[in-house]
């Protein structure tokens, strides 16, 4: 498969989503906006000062965990310019975060929701409840999924978007997971469900709701997202 990561040689341009990817067989890269790549690094940071009791340890444990990081993400399955790019790279960071910190699964999430919850940076990347829910991002959407079914990369995503109704105000019904992929290519399977708990929190920052009766990480069939306004 392509390699979905290649080192800065300028030194420092590493956090929690990763800063650069080599994208399929054209090797065409693509970069973090500067905003995103700072509040990246701070969360990386503030979650790693969260894991361990002296700072000695934590300068150690961000080099396992970016090390680490970067293993998983070279040998990553391509999912060529995915609209998930950024929920693929976490998930690959919150893998290395398992195998790097000592913690369990449930204390590194928290570790890792604490850390975006304190971010203002992270909260003006991702945006409010009527910059996600602006109906003339549905045609992009429309397309996304119609190009989501042609499965070209084997590790993307693969959904159906749904226009609201009287019950919600956007749907999305995912078949196929590229986090739930990557965990069990990395052999972590167990870890996916963390991700998934990490949907409600992005929820709560944009000020929407998020109703979901089943994922894919729990066994499901598919994932039924439905947001709407609080």
């Amino acid at each position: 498969s392509s390699t979905l990561w290649r080192g800065d040689k300028s030194g420092g341009n590493f956090g929690l989503f990763g800063i650069r990817f080599l994208i399929a067989r054209n090797e065409h890269r693509v970069e973090l906006a500067p905003t995103v790549e700072k509040f990246a690094r701070q969360v990386a940071f503030y979650a790693i000062i969260r894991a361990n009791e002296t700072f000695c340890k934590t300068l150690l444990c961000m080099a396992a965990a970016l090390a680490e990081h970067k293993a998983i993400v070279t040998r990553a399955k391509d999912i060529g310019k995915s609209k998930l790019m950024s929920s693929y790279m976490m998930g690959a960071y919150f893998i290395a975060m398992n195998r790097s910190t000592g913690k369990t699964a449930e204390e590194n999430y928290e570790i890792l929701k604490d850390g975006l919850c304190a971010s203002k940076l992270f909260h003006k990347a991702v945006g409010n409840v009527d910059s996600y829910l602006d109906e003339k991002k549905m045609p992009g959407r429309l397309a996304w999924s119609e190009e989501s079914h042609k499965r070209k990369y084997e590790n993307d995503w693969v959904v159906d978007i749904l226009p609201a109704n009287d019950e919600y105000e956007l749907g999305y019904d995912y078949h196929e997971c590229g986090v739930c992929k990557l965990c069990k290519d990395e052999g972590c399977p167990e870890l996916a469900q963390y991700m998934c708990r990490m949907d409600y929190v992005l929820a709560d920052i944009m000020d929407m709701k998020l109703t979901r009766t089943k994922t894919i990480a729990e066994g499901a069939d598919m994932c039924d997202f439905r947001y709407s306004r609080k």
